[in-house]
């Protein structure tokens, strides 16, 4: 208005020149405000769809989880592992990796007496191998004890061990103990170890949770690159849902009781001698206390 006032009054002509030039630009400038106002508009629209959509899925996510603890609750199971029950996944525990994990010594000894146990107490193992074709197949010190021939290994390129060969796998197992067995209740309960704790072995706990499955990690037989990020990992799989445990933990609830038949096998393995253990919050754990 002061521009217009000065366009318009009897001021030397420069500066009533000037003042109209301001007036000329702010009413060409003024059809364009409504404008960037409704692209403003329609960016906040678009913004709160987005949050509207994460917050659905956020929502949806927490749902699923609180439906598979249900179904884990309901299962009755409440941690106790049983061998009827329980499997073994060995998760991509290569050549390639050897000299890249964190303790992978720890990682590679503690995984072979956690199978030798499953093979004792008839627990099914399954094994998963990342890209074999430029990564290699599971070091040779497990190949012994894995039943590779009867089930082989399961190659991959999805992080989490869940594909659908692996559900194939656990499906046509719990098929063949129904048959035995009509009574038999098939995996309801996983026990996790390989590499790394942080991609594979947490995507892998994630899905598995998420269809109802209980999950074990054993924490002396899980690791990777850096130390940072297992730990964090075994922190972000407890807060999922998932049970922590060690390795000889694990294989004696199997066992149950000092009478079962093949205990002596089992106690056997347990005082084997070990690499330098793993740690968990501040303590090693996979030390040979016996």
């Amino acid at each position: 208005l002061l521009f217009m006032h000065v366009a318009q009054a009897k001021v030397p002509l420069p500066l009533r020149a000037h003042a109209q030039r301001v007036v000329d630009a702010t009413t060409r400038l003024a059809p364009s405000v409504p404008a960037l106002s409704a692209r403003g508009h329609r960016v906040s629209a678009a913004a709160a769809g987005r949050r509207r959509t994460i917050l659905d899925r956020s929502e949806k996510r927490r749902k699923t989880m609180a439906a598979a603890s249900v179904a884990r609750a309901a299962s009755g199971l409440g941690g106790r592992l049983h061998p009827s029950t329980a499997a073994v996944f060995v998760c991509d525990i290569q050549d390639k990796f050897r000299n890249h994990i964190f303790g992978m010594p720890a990682v590679i000894d503690t995984t072979s007496k956690v199978v030798r146990g499953a093979n004792a107490l008839k627990v099914p193992v399954f094994v998963t191998e990342q890209y074999p074709q430029r990564l290699g197949q599971t070091v040779p010190e497990l190949a012994p004890h894995l039943g590779l021939e009867a089930r082989p290994a399961i190659a991959k390129t999805k992080f989490s061990m869940w594909t659908p060969e692996l559900e194939r796998a656990v499906a046509e197992h719990d098929g063949r103990t129904k048959e035995q067995d009509p009574h038999s209740p098939g995996v309801q309960q996983v026990l996790l170890c390989g590499i790394e704790a942080h991609v594979c072995i947490l995507q892998t706990a994630s899905d598995l949770l998420a269809r109802g499955y209980e999950v074990h990690v054993v924490v002396d037989g899980v690791s990777s690159q850096r130390p940072v990020d297992r730990a964090v990992a075994l922190q972000r799989l407890a807060q999922m849902g998932a049970y922590l445990c060690t390795s000889e933990m694990a294989v004696f609830q199997m066992c149950g009781d000092s009478k079962h038949p093949n205990f002596r096998e089992i106690s056997a393995i347990a005082k084997e001698a070990r690499p330098d253990p793993l740690p968990f919050n501040g303590v090693a754990v996979g030390t040979n206390n016996l």
